[in-house]
């Protein structure tokens, strides 16, 4: 019995060096400007212009919300994974990644983006096998590819007959892909914010002024939990790269 708790021990030991050893490269790393819209609301186009418009409203300034996200997650997440990350200077410098710019990407996912300077922008709800391909190439000994982004969905928080508040939901989102080109994980995590926007008639006020502090709650909130929370959620999908 004691032979066996050592040969359990000391594989456990050997797959965690092994784990350990992987590398990691996150390849993209933005947020989307653009709002979601939760079905239930109404307004329909005209709640889809306004949020394009603040979308492409410079005041609607998520910058500080990203780079709060990026320093979040390199120095608190990043520790969790059992793997190592390739460091960013090793990627952002690499002159083929530099050039190597999608031709399809959308022009609305390209404009209603936001990156952490140095960062390509990778769409990946339309990531292609040659675009994994590309990326292997680039960096022949990697063995994960990681995508990683903000998101921010618009809800009703409460609803009495069409009027009342809304919420804006942040979204994190954390693919890895392998050099297989298979997907390893996909991590979708979410928090609504405390900051509400009026609701009337089932539409909410769409002002960057109240918008902006809304997502900046809710991004606040959610990377607070995920401090608490990521060393449970990266157990369950560590062992798989």
């Amino acid at each position: 019995m004691r032979k066996i708790l050592l040969f359990t021990f000391m594989l456990s030991i050997a797959l965690s060096i092994s784990a350990q050893n992987k590398k990691v490269a996150v390849v993209t790393f933005y947020a989307n400007k653009f709002i979601e819209a939760d079905e239930s609301l109404a307004g329909g186009a005209q709640l889809v212009a306004s949020i394009s418009a603040i979308a492409k409203d410079d005041n609607f300034n998520l910058k500080p919300t990203l780079e709060k996200f990026h320093k979040t997650f390199f120095e608190d997440f990043s520790k969790e994974f059992p793997f190592d990350f390739v460091d960013e200077n090793t990627i952002l410098n690499n002159e083929d990644y530099k050039n190597f710019v999608r031709r399809d990407t959308s022009y609305n996912f390209l404009t209603n983006s936001l990156s952490i300077q140095g960062y390509n922008l990778y769409d990946v709800a339309a990531l292609y096998t040659r675009d994994l391909d590309k990326l292997i190439t680039i960096f022949p000994d990697v063995d994960g590819f990681m995508f990683v982004y903000m998101s921010f969905k618009i809800a009703p928080k409460v609803s009495v007959g069409g009027m009342g508040t809304a919420g804006v939901q942040a979204n994190i989102t954390m693919k890895l892909w392998n050099r297989d080109g298979k997907k390893v994980f996909n991590i979708y995590e979410s928090a609504m914010s405390k900051k509400t926007v009026a609701l009337i008639g089932g539409v909410p006020v769409m002002k960057t002024v109240e918008i902006l502090p809304a997502c900046e709650s809710a991004a606040d909130i959610l990377l607070e939990d995920l401090l608490e929370r990521m060393p449970k959620i990266v157990k369950k999908v560590g062992a798989k790269l």
